[in-house]
């Protein structure tokens, strides 16, 4: 349930008008009640200009976990250039 607040309606709020007035309460929030910060941390804002400030508090708080991703790529024939 915390993942779907995370990533539905704080997330929406992330994209919306006038974040950067709500983001001090969120902040407080979070510091405060784990809830609120495994839902933050659900929440992938990477297009919001909140990212970078959402990023910082959840790595001062212990809430950041790194990810690693890798592709693997196979032709689909031998031709050159495949």
């Amino acid at each position: 349930m915390i993942s779907h607040l995370g990533v539905g309606p704080l997330e929406s709020l992330f994209h919306r008008g006038h974040k950067e007035d709500h983001w001090p309460e969120i902040e407080q929030l979070a510091r405060h009640d784990e809830r609120l910060r495994r839902a933050l941390a659900s929440s992938w804002a990477y297009d919001s200009p909140m990212f970078e400030r959402r990023e910082a508090l959840l790595a001062e708080l212990g809430e950041s976990q790194a990810v690693q991703v890798s592709f693997v790529v196979y032709p689909e024939d031998f031709t050159v250039p495949p």
